[in-house]
């Protein structure tokens, strides 16, 4: 079926005879093994795959996406490769335990060749179809898709957006995606004007900040595997939160159907680590290999309370450790972001709780070093920190610390440039991306956390909290009474000496913004009548400006602004 968006070329196009300027297509057949000549450059026998010295770039591919072509994410399933060629990245699949593989191409001396070689060495699990992308609606859970962007852009399927594309490759994975990016620069691009085809049509531009966004929008998550060239890149996406790896060495504990989460961590000195974790009703259990489990258990049972999950038990085996722990009942970080930039309220309670949790793990003493967008649930408005196998204990105990252990990646992305691992540094970059400059007041803050001189970076979340308030002492004069409006952010009382009062307020403690500008300015007038002489606003509450009008026309009619920078404004209130 034809995607309504979706129209097929002209046939007098180059892109009916996509590898017209390649290396001449050719095969050498032999009893053993298959030598391909061409795009593709490479030795095929039944166990092994070479590429031959001169083909660098497919090498270089190879290379980068060894860590994907594995039993984890390819044992028993089926796989795509789209615009196939050779099929290399096929035979390679099936080698790696693909069950089947699929090669899609619209060259049928290619795929003449595939089926002379997959038929005199027995690889039974290939398919080769001569099909154009339109056209085929059969899913694999792995999809590979190189070199084939900026065709199904503009010229082979007319695409004519970036978004229609990446998410015609979504409905095709099940999955997994392995995709390469083609930057306009590139000089297959400029050579032959890909993107010229149907450019009166497209509907966006072709970038890679689009590229990217399109991958955002219709992935669970991705990452950039690493550049190809100056002008290519392979990137993966996952459809799941969670790659789910069939092949997991450990035990299966309960019924499959319970398995929500099975993959491979890391190596560390020697050891595969693995993890598997299982919805087992109002609780989780995660299983891992060796005590990592355990660790997880020591440092949840240390920082009970509502930022954390609460650990039911945890025991240890001769070859894995689990733990049981409460089913959190929340939101993955990922899904709320647009959510937050929209809701001033909602980003300031988050940041508020963020700088909380950050204060529990210091009063423990203990380092995350993991913290990351994929690590958080929002339950109730509030961040819950998961994964704590990899945590470190920071007291003066030797034996407590293991700094070594430390797989590769661990913290990739989320440390500071010296390479060492900071929680305040790394919540500072996920406050920062969801901020995403709509909320240009919290900037100070976070440019606080994530400074990148480990000497001027703010650590201690106490201070990171009382910023603030430092300016208030030297406006508003002891034994006074002041309205603080912050979004519940700060504690109270806020300074030593006077009587603050949270804006809205309910016996006493914060009740929440207004409904509205008239109930604002009856509140504040009640509290004037308490006693109140100045009205704070805290920079987690600039949004009031934008959004009570009224109230703040009001103010500026009734009360007199004394001051105001980047951190609070402060009005002195009309007897």
């Amino acid at each position: 079926m034809l995607d309504k968006d979706v129209t097929k070329p002209s046939p007098e196009r180059l892109f009916e005879d996509p590898n017209r300027y390649a290396r001449a297509p050719n095969l050498e057949l032999e009893p053993q093994r298959a030598i391909f000549h061409g795009y593709q450059e490479f030795e095929l026998t039944k166990s092994g795959l070479t590429v031959l010295p001169e083909d660098a770039a497919l090498r270089k591919k190879q290379e980068l996406l060894a860590p994907y072509f594995q039993p984890r994410y390819l044992a028993d399933r089926t796989m795509l490769d789209l615009g196939a060629n050779a099929a290399f990245f096929a035979f390679w699949a099936i080698q790696k335990g693909s069950r089947m593989a699929t090669a899609v191409d619209m060259d049928a001396q290619y795929l003449d060749m595939v089926e002379r070689a997959k038929k005199q060495l027995g690889f039974v699990q290939l398919r080769s179809v001569n099909a154009n992308i339109v056209d085929w609606d059969e899913p694999a859970d792995v999809v590979v898709a190189l070199a084939l962007i900026h065709w199904i852009y503009s010229c082979t399927a007319s695409f004519r957006s970036l978004d229609v594309a990446v998410a015609r490759l979504r409905g095709l994975t099940k999955s997994m995606l392995l995709v390469e990016w083609i930057d306009p620069t590139d000089p297959a691009i400029t050579s032959f004007g890909h993107l010229e085809w149907n450019k009166d049509s497209a509907r966006e531009p072709y970038d890679r900040e689009t590229f990217e966004a399109a991958l955002v929008k219709h992935f669970k998550y991705y990452k950039l595997i690493g550049p190809v060239s100056d002008t290519r890149a392979l990137y993966v996406a996952f459809r799941t939160e969670e790659a789910m790896e069939l092949s997991c060495p450990l035990p299966l504990l309960f019924p499959k159907e319970t398995v929500i989460s099975s993959r491979w961590l890391a190596r560390q000195h020697g050891t595969e680590f693995w993890s598997r974790v299982y919805d087992c009703g109002d609780i989780i259990v995660k299983q891992t290999t060796s005590d990592l489990a355990e660790r997880e258990a020591v440092f949840l049972r240390r920082l009970d309370g509502e930022y954390f999950p609460r650990v039911e038990s945890s025991e240890t085996h001769t070859d894995y450790s689990l733990v049981r722990m409460e089913k959190v009942n929340g939101v993955p970080l990922q899904e709320t972001i647009d959510q937050l930039r929209a809701s001033p309220s909602e980003f300031v309670t988050f940041f508020k709780h963020s700088l909380a949790l950050l204060q529990k793990l210091k009063e423990n003493r203990i380092c995350h070093r993991d913290i990351r967008l994929e690590n958080i649930l929002i339950r109730k408005g509030k961040p819950v920190l998961l994964d704590f196998g990899w945590a470190l204990d920071t007291s003066d105990q030797p034996e407590h610390r293991q700094e070594d252990l430390v797989p590769p990646g661990l913290g990739e992305g989320g440390r500071p440039p010296d390479g060492n691992f900071c929680d305040v540094y790394s919540m500072g970059l996920v406050l920062r991306e969801i901020a995403d400059w709509d909320y240009p007041n919290a900037n100070p803050i976070i440019e606080l956390m994530t400074e990148p001189n480990p000497c001027l970076r703010i650590v201690d979340p106490t201070i990171l909290r009382i910023l603030a308030q430092e300016k208030l002492v030297q406006l508003i004069p002891p034994l006074a009474t002041f309205v603080v409006i912050d979004d519940g952010f700060f504690q109270h009382p806020l300074l030593p000496e006077r009587h603050s009062m949270p804006f809205l307020e309910k016996e006493g403690a914060y009740y929440g913004p207004p409904a509205d500008d008239e109930t604002a300015i009856s509140e504040l007038k009640r509290m004037q009548g308490q006693g109140a002489k100045y009205l704070v606003f805290a920079w987690t509450s600039f949004w009031w400006f934008d959004h009570y009008t009224g109230f703040v026309r009001y103010l500026d009619v009734s009360a007199r602004r004394i001051a105001a920078d980047d951190k609070v404004v402060v009005f002195e209130l009309n007897s």
